[in-house]
């Protein structure tokens, strides 16, 4: 089963560097004046398993740290969460709490609406790895956090281009794979008056 076009949605407080991250994934560059109040979409082709697949980012533009809640035109099916925080300011891993659990709220009841297994693949991100000096936690405490909401953690620096494909790869992987695995759950229906007069042509063509 072909995904359409999977989904990366970019999450966190402002002025954390998802903009640049997005941008260094995408274009390649790194964009250190980019204007943080700008809310963008990129595709890119990747390839998942050596087959080419196209992605989409959306890039927010980081109000969820005043609204604490992830708006519904981000809500989707078919669509991955990177959940980021800058790692020199503890306060914007902390604002990521409520959007992760309004995440599992949401596949909650999407299980319930459509009476199939549902989650949304997601993953928490560090920005800023390069910092090192003014880094606010150690990876140990952070890597905890991520394994007590079950996630995996990546940790990144736009600036430097270190480990800036692996959440994106990572997020396209699980979007696919689930997109198989609801395959295999819900198998395409045969029309049996199609099989049945599918098997009477192939007897009458026995001479």
């Amino acid at each position: 089963m072909e995904v359409s076009e999977p989904r990366i949605v970019v999450l966190g407080a402002g002025g954390i560097g998802k903009s640049c991250l997005s941008i260094r994934f995408i274009k390649g560059t790194y964009e250190e004046n980019y204007d943080p109040t700008l809310e963008e979409a990129y595709g890119k082709t990747i390839f998942i398993n050596g087959r080419p697949t196209q992605m989409q980012v959306n890039d927010t533009a980081g109000t969820e740290q005043f609204h604490s809640v992830i708006s519904d035109m981000y809500l989707k099916p078919n669509s991955a969460y990177l959940l980021a925080f800058a790692l020199d300011d503890y306060e914007t891993l902390k604002s990521l709490e409520p959007l992760y659990k309004q995440l599992r709220t949401w596949d909650a009841a999407e299980s319930s609406r459509t009476g199939r297994r549902f989650r949304s693949p997601v993953c928490l991100v560090g920005t800023k790895s390069d910092l090192e000096d003014t880094r606010a936690l150690k990876r140990e405490k952070l890597e905890k956090q991520a394994a007590s909401w079950k996630l995996a953690y990546f940790e990144t620096s736009a600036k430097f281009n270190i480990r800036v494909e692996a959440p994106f790869e990572y997020l396209t992987e699980q979007l696919v794979a689930l997109a198989l695995e609801q395959q295999a759950d819900n198998p395409p229906k045969v029309d049996k008056r199609t099989k049945r007069g599918w098997k009477k042509c192939w007897k009458c063509s026995i001479m």
